[in-house]
């Protein structure tokens, strides 16, 4: 007995991630520490394979105090990022102090009609000879 073999191919919607979210580590600015200012900074870079609908990016940059994180900056950002274009948010700090800092990022919005909320975070250790002139 023969069996007919049929196959249908049919189109399949590609595989589409959100967003891709990376921090890099707190660190003290080197720009605001050439004009005589110190400051701790941190980035954050997002790439999305397809434009969002809706996309906002809250930052904190947080400094450990007595075994607990203490924000000390927020921003939030609404702008959109562009399909294969990485996009870049940042944060700044007006002072800088010795010790343990964390930058916590969180992107959320929506793509193709889903909500979507994630978040990616980074630490560091700042010494003592990086907080002087």
């Amino acid at each position: 007995m023969t069996v007919p073999l049929t196959s249908s191919c049919q189109p399949l919607e590609p595989t589409v991630k959100a967003c891709d979210l990376s921090v890099d580590k707190p660190h003290v600015s080197s720009g605001l520490k050439k004009k005589g200012i110190l400051g701790v900074d941190a980035k954050v870079r997002v790439e999305c394979d397809v434009a969002p609908e809706s996309h906002i990016v809250t930052i904190q940059l947080k400094r450990e105090v007595s075994h607990r994180w203490v924000v000390l900056e927020t921003v939030e950002d609404s702008r959109l990022p562009r399909p294969g274009k990485r996009e870049t948010y940042q944060i700044n700090y007006a002072g800088c102090v010795p010790g343990a800092w964390r930058a916590i990022a969180q992107a959320r919005g929506s793509l193709r009609g889903k909500a979507f909320n994630f978040a990616a975070e980074s630490d560091a250790s700042i010494g003592k000879e990086e907080c002087t002139l």
